[in-house]
């Protein structure tokens, strides 16, 4: 039970409740309700990363709360982390090997490309590798919560969504982009954001962005 039922709902069962009518509102409610529960879950994907190569079946148990966050569903948290780290963890190890050595590969490049003289070739080589890099994380912001669902042709529904949808899988791929430098570039400043709240508030921006083309697959 979170600070949010404690305070509202104990008061006000029989009350009428008004959803929010915008996205922006629902969501900024979807924080506010369950923020404490928020906290936990950052703490717990980060010690389920602490291997290193678990952070693909982290990140799918991870996304697998978010959804159901998301969707207003009952969750007994470490119980149903575990579930889906389990459920999901051979073929998100297996993506997030592949994923990891794509974004190590790819920001080698754009270093590389950075140190080119200044020349079209040089903005050329920088300019491919962010592409790269916002079609690899719009496929991720879709595949990780695919895999929670069903693993049969993860991938290709992964990336057909992301180019179906292209006005929600760039905003999810920025998102994911922000976090990554966030946590990267603002140490140790960001530590306590890093540690508390950055992965599960933005796997649960990313989650509610999608949604609802998550629920057509």
């Amino acid at each position: 039970m979170n600070l949010y039922h404690l305070l509202y709902e104990g008061k006000a069962k029989n009350a009428p409740q008004e959803e929010p009518k915008t996205a922006f509102a629902r969501f900024v409610l979807l924080l506010w309700r369950e923020g404490f529960t928020l906290v936990k879950l950052n703490l717990l994907f980060l010690l389920f990363c602490l291997p290193i190569l678990t952070t693909g079946p982290a990140l799918g148990a991870l996304a697998a709360i978010a959804g159901k966050l998301v969707r207003n569903e009952p969750i007994l948290l470490w119980r149903d982390y575990w579930a889906a780290f389990r459920k999901t963890f051979w073929p998100c190890f297996w993506s997030g090997l592949f994923l990891g050595g794509c974004c190590a590969a790819l920001c080698a490049a754009g270093a590389a490309a950075a140190l080119l003289p200044e020349s079209v070739w040089r903005y050329a080589g920088i300019s491919c590798a962010c592409a790269i890099w916002l079609l690899l994380c719009g496929a991720a912001a879709y595949l990780f919560p695919l895999y929670g669902e069903t693993a049969r042709s993860a991938w290709k529904k992964a990336w057909i969504l992301s180019l179906s949808f292209p006005q929600h899988a760039l905003p999810s791929a920025l998102l994911i982009t922000a976090a990554f430098l966030l946590c990267v570039l603002l140490l140790p400043y960001s530590l306590p954001v890093t540690l508390f709240a950055l992965y599960s508030s933005s796997t649960l921006a990313v989650r509610f962005l999608l949604d609802a083309d998550l629920r057509k697959t």
